[in-house]
């Protein structure tokens, strides 16, 4: 899903999407090494295989429960979304 993305564009979007990833404390409900005891982990591996960049955006702005509705705008989703999708898309584990 990120092919059509200029390539230093697409690293400058994963960059702030990692930043953003952790400023909204994303890891404590999809990944195993920061969820609170008791958080089932919604594992993100495969998402590409789900969601293009811009079905991705559009979920970040309106969530399914038990996700939140995290208040980004516009830019920060689609950073968000390039974030997950480069590091998660294909089916990798967590890092």
């Amino acid at each position: 899903p990120l092919a059509a993305l200029d390539p230093a564009a697409r690293d400058a979007l994963a960059d702030r999407g990692a930043r953003l990833f952790e400023e909204q404390a994303c890891g404590q409900c999809h990944l195993e090494g920061e969820a609170p005891a008791g958080v089932v982990v919604k594992p993100l591996a495969g998402l590409a295989g789900r969601y293009s960049l811009d079905s991705l955006v559009r979920f970040f702005a309106t969530p399914q429960p038990p996700m939140p509705v995290v208040a980004l705008d516009e830019d920060d989703r689609r950073a968000l979304a390039v974030h997950v999708l480069a590091t998660w898309g294909d089916g990798a584990a967590a890092p």
